[in-house]
């Protein structure tokens, strides 16, 4: 096995660094090779990758775009904080699921778990010397580098003379890429103390033995990756000084171990983590003076012993974190598991909303929200679907569950091979895809998807079943005008809409066309409309108004979406009104029962309405042959569109359903398994 390590060349050869906090640590049967990487070339190690090499990446993330296509491959990244600080929510949900995360800090941990990666968190302790190493019986001796410029000449004098400061050792060298202006000299610090410049060297060995001399180090930088220099010092008994960010927030205690000193932005600095601040030079110099840095000191010494036991404890962790490969097979095959057990779920009033919120939270860790995943599924009729798994209804349909399939099969059973469709809302396809199959040489579906990402793998659905011939793709609106609309983009594509419906993350408008059906229909020469299916997110009201015409001279099958979560009471008065005008010209209304086993007559607008709202209602003229065909359809219990994920594991539910206590043995099994699948890094 090979365990490939990349690095930058400056932690490869000058500040090793990852040796320190990790590499040296590495053991097993295993050859170690290190390579200097830029942090974007692809190497040729990446090229063919098998199951027994192992690539780690240090500070510098992995190519995403590379290692995705290889989703057995062991990556393990070890960002530091400044790495991670620039990411947003959407870039942690983009890394690819079987990357693992070596986090030495909570604030690496926190946003890596909720992108649902698996995580190991330790901190790092350098080795604590029995005793201490630090002596004050010379009076407080400071030590300062001046990396990044943190703090000013002025601000450096201030700290010496608060403090009683006997001596300073200052090293002038900036980090590469600091701007210039942030540097000085010893003779720039305005203090009548003995100031020690401290050379740079390439070996830090030979830096260390000042850095030794001290027992009050100044942390160098605002933002620390581990922050070995001031680590090391609190080691060795000195007092750290430092500000209030992270890592430092992960060992200092204020006044109890260390100090942090108050900070100022610095607006030239144009923003960048390592140099965005500086320390002000309004500190609490009273509490300064009033704090004794021998105590401080000891106690840094103290707390870093005990904190060693528990680092070289982590080490066997560490080894197998790195080398046990994760097991994404097994996480999607008890997701699978848990889909497959919703009907079972939903006979059980109280257990239905616990398992529906447990079953989405833990989906959504391994399938984030709004991160695109295509996989393709193939339903039971043949037809073949691209989904998105960063959205639930493609993650639903990926795992089998299809919540409207009696009224998918009611749809197509009513339609003749000639008709003519209009999908209005039609997402990825679903209805526009079975529909086209179901049609004849001369039938035409009519599909219309405003968003952008949906609209692509609709078209990418239509290729993919031969439908180019049977379906045309519309990418504006349709409503009750003809002009431009705001659209509302949503992290899961199959909740934009015209409006926010407040389901899921919204992130952006954007303004696009809109046309009434009628104009649809005058535009493109329709002579007829067999069938007309509406999902519009809330804005099914508008699309009626906007139909009118066309619906009383062809008099088409509606199937419409009518839900309390979309369509909020204020267009309740206007939906009831347009319903209330079908019915008066001769339509009658169908709608799935709650048992999912029959579809019930509703005679009128407050029938629709003294019900929940809570699906789609079927719209039919009374006395059509369209109404035959529906009604003679037999609803079949427990149909699947889309069959489930036959998953490898756990199939103890269907040897026990027929014992008495199944349902208690259902929930023992459901809880087992969202246990197993939440504990799963």
């Amino acid at each position: 096995m090979t365990t490939y390590i990349y690095m930058l060349e400056w932690h490869k050869t000058s500040s090793p660094a990852f040796h320190r906090i990790f590499v040296n640590y590495l053991r097993g049967s295993t050859d170690v090779v290190e390579v200097v990487w830029d942090g974007k070339s692809i190497r040729d190690e990446w090229k063919n990758i098998d199951a027994e090499s192992a690539f780690i990446f240090c500070q510098k993330r992995p190519p995403d775009h590379h290692f995705k296509k290889y989703p057995h491959a062991r990556v393990t990244w070890i960002p530091m904080w400044n790495n991670v600080m620039p990411m947003n929510h959407m870039q942690w949900a983009r890394l690819p699921k079987h990357y693992k995360i070596i986090s030495y800090s909570p604030s690496i941990t926190a946003p890596a778990r909720r992108a649902g990666l698996r995580v190991l968190e330790v901190q790092y302790v350098p080795d604590v010397p029995a005793d201490g190493e630090i002596s004050w019986s010379d009076g407080n001796i400071l030590y300062y580098w001046n990396r990044v410029g943190l703090l000013k000449p002025d601000v450096l004098a201030k700290i010496c003379k608060e403090l009683d400061v006997k001596t300073l050792y200052f090293k002038p060298r900036l980090d590469p890429g600091v701007p210039e202006d942030r540097g000085y000299q010893v003779s720039d610090i305005p203090v009548d103390i003995p100031v020690v410049e401290v050379p740079f060297f390439d070996d830090p060995a030979e830096a260390d033995q000042f850095v030794r001399r001290a027992n009050i180090v100044i942390a160098p930088r605002p933002v620390e990756g581990v922050g070995l220099s001031f680590l090391e010092a609190m080691a060795r008994g000195c007092t750290v000084l430092s500000v209030k960010q992270p890592t430092m927030t992960d060992y200092i205690e204020d006044g109890v171990n260390g100090i942090f000193l108050e900070t100022v932005t610095d607006d030239a600095a144009g923003g960048t983590p390592m140099t965005a601040l500086l320390v002000s030079p309004d500190q609490d110099w009273e509490r300064l003076r009033s704090l004794n840095m021998q105590q401080l000191g000891n106690a840094a010494h103290a707390g870093m012993s005990r904190s060693h036991a528990i680092w070289i404890g982590d080490q066997e962790r560490l080894n197998d974190f790195v080398f046990d490969p994760i097991n994404i097979a097994m996480h999607e095959g008890i997701l699978g598991e848990l889909h497959r057990l919703i009907p079972e779920a939903q006979t059980s009033a109280r257990f239905d909303a616990f398992y529906a919120r447990k079953l989405r939270n833990l989906r959504e860790q391994i399938h984030p929200t709004g991160v695109l995943d295509r996989r393709i599924v193939k339903a039971s009729d043949g037809a073949k679907y691209y989904v998105n798994m960063g959205d639930r209804m493609g993650c639903d349909f990926y795992y089998g569950v299809m919540t409207e399939v009696q009224d998918l099969r009611a749809f197509l059973g009513a339609i003749r091979p000639t008709d003519v469709i209009l999908d209005i809302g039609a997402n990825i396809g679903l209805y526009t895809v079975a529909s086209g199959l179901a049609l004849g040489g001369k039938g035409k579906v009519y599909s219309f998807e405003p968003d952008a990402r949906s609209l692509k793998l609709l078209s990418e659905n239509i290729q993919l079943n031969s439908l180019s011939d049977k379906v045309r793709v519309f990418d504006y609106c349709i409503g009750s005008h003809n002009g431009t609309t705001s659209f509302s983009l949503s992290s899961e594509p199959s909740l934009s809409g015209m409006s926010d419906t407040g389901r899921a993350r919204q992130f952006g408008e954007v303004t696009l066309p809109i046309h009434t059906v009628d104009w649809v229909v005058a535009e493109n020469g329709l002579t007829s409309v067999d069938a007309i299916k509406i999902d519009v997110e809330g804005h099914e009201p508008e699309v009626l108004e906007g139909a009118m015409e066309t619906i009383a001279k062809f008099q088409p099958l509606i199937m419409l979406e009518l839900t309390h979560k979309n369509l909020p009471r204020s267009k309740h008065d206007e939906m009831f009104l347009l319903l209330a005008r079908l019915f008066k010209s001769g339509y009658t209304c169908r709608h799935l029962s709650a048992k999912q086993d029959e579809f019930l007559k509703l005679p009128n607008a407050k029938a629709i309405f003294r019900g929940l709202l809570n699906g789609n209602y079927f719209f039919i003229k009374e006395g059509s042959p369209k109404l035959k065909k529906f009604d003679a359809q037999i609803v079949s219990a427990r149909l699947n569109y889309f069959p489930f994920k036959e998953p490898p594991v756990f199939r103890l539910l269907e040897r026990l359903r027929n014992r008495r206590n199944a349902q208690q043995i259902f929930r023992t099994y459901a809880l087992e398994l969202i246990n197993t699948l939440s504990k799963r890094g």
